[in-house]
């Protein structure tokens, strides 16, 4: 194992620090039972209300919160021990899984209106949680390993994303639906009993040389107008963010609609998803070695919009899995490459509110993006909406980045 390791250092190092490997398994298991909520949710809605618009709102009012809040959620990060706020936000969410099946179970009025009041909870401790996730890592691992440890959360989260899809096709076939909220709960947990076992570098205070919330906020600004290509880099997430990711809220619609399918046709689609960026995770450090990041972002929106657009006119069942595995393959390489780019060039001092600005564009389009893609596909058809977003951001690669 260690002769391993040595020769896919570049890979793998990260797991010999303790303290990751704990975490990175605590979150992993926590993602399982999100994204076994996830299809569960989506599954629930469109066989419910059969439409792509509600879908969209979803995901929008799941991300609203990050519009409003994220700039204080990374002052917080700053000023606060993370591990603190992630055990807090993940307490939260416990709840809020818990509660969501209690809704889906009991409820049977309005049970639309509180489903999107307990998804408002989760963006609420999601917000909170991602910058103070995203700057603890640098807490873990030495700077030469960043990439790696930034690749192998992206790997876990998405290797997640294919184990969940696999567990909540079990789920809801031999226990029901409202099982795979409950299993959600529980995951939550992991996550805490990993930070109660680790011991953190400890993270720069800047309440001891801080005025108040508003000035750390505008400083953080300015700090990122000093440094242009943090501007160019924040502003390319927010873009990928946006029509990279609209296809996303339409799975569910090509399962159920286009492909004629059922809850395991919509598992499939969202397994295929998530190999394909858990193989993106697993390589983006190799690629790096050869591959300025610049072109892998560049050319890395040129071959994402070109499968998204064979995932929109596909009306069979394979290929379809086969372009959403290389669309969320180019996607995880060209979010790794810029999430990198940022991490390893900012003074610690502003980590956390520098990551607040790249998960404010990265997870604030997303809504943004879901509700646009949502309603135009009902109303100019779900395969024209794909085309339109793809050839988006092909067009946006073109134009705004020079290699």
């Amino acid at each position: 194992m260690k002769r391993f390791f040595e020769k896919n250092f570049f890979i793998f190092s990260p797991f010999r620090t303790k303290q990751y490997l704990y975490l990175w398994c605590g979150a992993f298991l926590s993602n399982i039972g999100s994204w076994v909520q996830t299809v569960a949710l989506n599954w629930y809605l469109v066989t419910k209300l059969n439409s792509a618009f509600y879908l969209g709102v979803l995901n929008f009012v799941s991300s609203l919160p990050v519009v409003f809040l994220t700039h204080i959620a990374g002052v917080i990060a700053d000023r606060v021990d993370r591990k603190k706020i992630i055990i807090t936000t993940h307490l939260l969410l416990c709840f809020a899984a818990i509660s969501l099946g209690l809704i889906v179970q009991f409820v049977h009025n309005n049970t639309i209106v509180w489903i999107f009041v307990i998804t408002l909870l989760f963006g609420l401790g999601n917000t909170f949680t991602s910058p103070a996730w995203q700057s603890i890592i640098p807490q873990l691992v030495d700077k030469n390993l960043l990439l790696s440890a930034i690749a192998l959360n992206s790997a876990q989260f998405n290797l997640a994303r294919f184990v969940g899809s696999v567990v909540a096709t079990f789920i809801v076939s031999k226990l029901g639906l409202v099982w795979c909220f409950y299993f959600n709960g529980i995951s939550f947990l992991f996550v805490v009993i990993s930070l109660l076992l680790i011991k953190l570098i400890p993270q720069y205070n800047l309440s001891k040389n801080s005025n108040n919330l508003y000035d750390d906020i505008i400083d953080a600004w300015k700090y990122i107008k000093r440094k242009k290509y943090l501007i160019k880099y924040i502003l390319l997430a927010g873009i990928i963010s946006f029509f990279g990711m609209g296809y996303v809220v339409l799975v569910p619609i090509y399962a159920k609609n286009i492909l004629v399918g059922n809850i395991k046709t919509l598992g499939t689609l969202m397994s295929a998803s998530g190999l394909g960026a858990l193989t993106g995770a697993l390589l983006v450090s190799l690629i790096n070695l050869y591959i300025p990041k610049i072109k892998i972002i560049k050319y890395g929106m040129i071959l994402c919009g070109i499968f998204i657009s064979i995932f929109a006119l596909s009306k069979n069942l394979i290929l379809s899995s086969i372009s959403l595995y290389f669309a969320a393959f180019l996607y995880l390489n060209m979010i790794s490459s810029i999430n990198t780019s940022i991490q390893e060039s900012i003074d610690e001092q502003y980590r956390g509110r520098v990551m607040s600005n790249f998960v404010w564009m990265f997870m604030g389009m997303m809504p943004f993006g879901a509700i646009v893609c949502g309603s135009l596909a009902d109303l100019i058809t779900p395969q024209i909406t794909l085309l339109f977003f793809s050839t988006a951001m092909v067009l946006c690669s073109l134009f705004l980045i020079e290699t």
